[in-house]
């Protein structure tokens, strides 16, 4: 932090006709700023049981169950049979996401238990899909959960809506792996719509870290270009750098919009001054030649107020202009205020309504533990079945004289409660700090804008007040136009055409000093100073989160390239990786990227890559990976050997090494993986899994 604050120092230097330093840190978001950590917090995901129900169209019952174990796991099946359906029903457990699953498998599954645990904590996972959607976390084994011991147990959440459901297992898996949002900006989907977007990366999107498929090989990163590998590394500034890109991108957009904007202003105004300054002169040379034909002595005097007047309506239109360039300027600044305004509102309703939720959350617990309370200390005398006394010496030794339960195990239950209750009881502090944070901005915001509203209607008085004497000194100047007209009556064509030239003048006159060519220039200065402020800011982060990093991204090549070997494809000989985080190999002395790796080549690379960060994780305590894996089909395409027996030394040497730290699911046709591995699951030529 000491290098930004100096960083900070000089940028308000350089700045200072812009910004403040407190200006540059509102700019930065220096107080919203997570912080990173390269650091691994040792927790793996195992999958430890799978099983789902339903019905085919052809009428079969589906009853699939299978356990899973700690290290490699490899599921041996013909193409087809259904191996890759068990790894997508695992997916949507995970993630709410069944659309992943093929249509017509997917309206055949009703029911879905997968039990996982997180290091040494087990949970259940529960779905049901067959009248409508049902999905619950629980904070047990799947033994128990099978077994329907579960009656007392604390669940973590029970939704009916599969939207509610992603998006409280993907708050689970963030809390529980340190995740969060890494944001990107993309163009918006409506149509006849140019508006630039914010997208934020879900718990889908990290997922495509965990499951890897062939058909899928083509695409490094899964789709979002960097943003996976920056959260698996977790590396300092990570999130400060993309808070930053996605507010400077959205910034130039901004900026190509108004300079758009201008242009079109800019170029109008440049053709009505060419037609206001031709149409001008020609009025001059019609006025001449009419007082050259028509100019007497009896009209000088009443000419010379005339002239007066205009002036004084031309000095009047230029202090209208003048005032109507600060209105301007006024209203720009009132509308960034109110947007600003308007974002800390919706963020605040999103906290209150957290808050709500939490509070009746809240009361619901304090209630049921009341009332657990009170039955516990109800004295029943008489059984209600038989109507006959209870002996309640029992509940003095501890226990129940109805269900005969020792007492202790209510007890522990209601602890559990409490401790949920105080959980929710700090969140809610949290989140009331925050409102209280943003009222406060709400309230420097709201004095601001009163501030300009007085600033305005000032302005807005004083246009008003020199518009109301312009009228007055054109009605006299209409009027003296008239006792000009009737000086003399034989001129009376000529006066009336020299009274429509001078008022279509003294028109164009005002429309001319109306004309502006670019009001908003010093905001628009002040947006491209910004924007240099950010690209800088970013550049250095860039940099410094680099050389902190070398150390760790060094030893991820070298085990990387390892890896790669060890699949067979030792053309390649270095990997690279810069300062944003763009890969590189060479292959044959050439430098080249991952999608000009040959297609049959690059599954090896993409996997060797995912095992890598794996063993950061393991071995040097360095990343986010949640150690499981899941690989589909990994040698479809595959015709070579070297592939083939690579993959199997690998295989063997990570079930060896890690076998308690990580877990791999392959689903896979060849048979030339058979008997390799302790767990695995063969099945038959043309054998079904479900």
């Amino acid at each position: 932090m000491k290098n930004i604050n100096k960083f900070i120092n000089e940028l308000s230097e350089n700045y200072k006709e812009y910004f403040s330093r407190e200006d540059i840190k509102n700019i930065l978001e220096i107080n919203s700023v997570i912080e990173d950590s390269p650091i691994s917090p040792g927790k793996k995901l195992v999958i430890e049981y799978l099983s789902f129900t339903g019905e085919k169209d052809s009428g079969d019952i589906i009853n699939f169950k299978k356990e899973f174990n700690k290290g490699v796991n490899i599921v041996i099946a013909d193409n087809l049979k259904g191996k890759s359906t068990i790894l997508k029903v695992i997916k949507a457990s995970l993630t709410g996401d069944f659309k992943t699953i093929k249509a017509d498998v997917e309206k055949w599954i009703n029911s879905v238990v997968l039990g996982f645990c997180i290091n040494d904590k087990h949970y259940t996972i529960s779905i049901n899909r067959k009248a409508r959607f049902k999905g619950s976390l629980y904070n047990i084994n799947w033994k128990r959960f099978e077994a329907n011991s579960y009656e007392n147990v604390d669940i973590i959440f029970k939704e009916i809506d599969n939207k509610l459901y992603k998006y409280e297992i993907e708050k689970f898996f963030f809390n529980q792996f340190s995740y969060y949002s890494l944001k990107w900006t993309q163009k918006s989907s409506a149509k006849n719509k140019n508006e630039l977007l914010e997208a934020g990366a879900s718990w889908k999107t990290y997922y495509k870290t965990i499951y890897l498929e062939s058909k899928d090989s083509s695409s490094f990163y899964g789709g979002q270009n960097q943003k996976l590998f920056q959260m698996l590394l977790g590396l300092e500034n990570t999130y400060f750098i993309n808070r930053l890109v996605v507010k400077k991108e959205l910034l130039q957009f901004n900026l190509s919009k108004q300079k758009e904007y201008q242009n079109s202003i800019l170029e109008k105004n440049n053709n009505d001054k060419k037609y206001i300054i031709t149409r001008l002169d020609e009025i001059q040379l019609e006025l001449e030649k009419i007082e050259q034909e028509n100019e007497r002595d009896s009209v000088l005097e009443l000419k010379i107020k005339c002239n007066d007047n205009l002036q004084y309506i031309n000095e009047n239109n230029r202090n209208i202009l003048e005032l109507n360039r600060d209105l301007k300027q006024l209203e720009s600044e009132f509308r960034i205020l109110e947007i600003n305004s308007e974002s800390n509102k919706i963020a605040k309703r999103r906290l209150l309504k957290e808050i709500n939720k939490n509070k009746r959350l809240l009361i619901d617990l304090n209630e049921y533990i009341e009332i657990g309370q009170f039955f516990s200390n109800l004295e029943i005398q008489c059984c209600p079945s038989c109507d006959s006394k209870i002996d309640n010496t029992k509940k003095k030794s501890g226990v129940c004289p109805l269900c005969h339960e020792h007492v202790d195990k209510i007890e522990s239950n209601k602890d559990n409660y409490i401790d949920k209750i105080k959980n929710i009881e700090e969140l809610l502090s949290r989140l009331n700090n925050e409102v209280e944070l943003i009222d406060d901005i709400l309230k420097a915001l709201a004095k601001k804008l009163d501030e300009l509203s007085g600033t305005r209607i000032s302005i807005q008085e004083k246009i008003k007040n020199l518009e109301a004497n312009n009228i007055d000194v054109e009605i006299d100047t209409r009027n003296i136009y008239k006792q000009i007209k009737n000086i003399d009556t034989t001129d009376k064509y000529s006066n009336y055409k020299k009274n429509q030239l001078i008022e279509e003048r003294a028109i164009l006159r005002y429309k001319m000093d109306n004309l502006f060519e670019d009001d908003s220039k010093d905001d628009y200065l002040k947006m491209n100073a910004e924007l240099e402020l950010l690209s800088k800011t970013i550049e250095f982060l860039e940099k410094m989160r680099y050389e902190k990093s070398k150390d760790i991204l060094n030893e991820l090549k070298t085990i990387m390239l390892n890896e790669i070997h060890q699949f067979g494809l030792l053309s390649i000989t270095d990997v690279n990786i810069d300062s944003k985080f763009n890969i590189s190999y060479i292959q044959n002395g050439i430098p080249i990227k991952f999608d000009s790796i040959s297609e049959g080549e690059q599954l090896r690379v993409k996997l060797a890559f995912y095992l890598s960060i794996i063993q950061m994780d393991i071995e040097k305590n360095i990343g986010r990976h949640t150690r499981f894996l899941v690989i589909d089909s990994p040698n479809k395409e595959e015709g070579d050997s070297r592939y083939l027996e690579g993959l199997k030394d690998i295989l063997l040497n990570i079930d060896r090494r890690y076998k308690e730290n990580l877990q791999i699911i392959i689903a896979t046709a060849s048979r030339g993986l058979e008997n390799i591995l302790k767990h695995q699951s063969v099945y038959g030529e043309g054998e079904y899994l479900f």
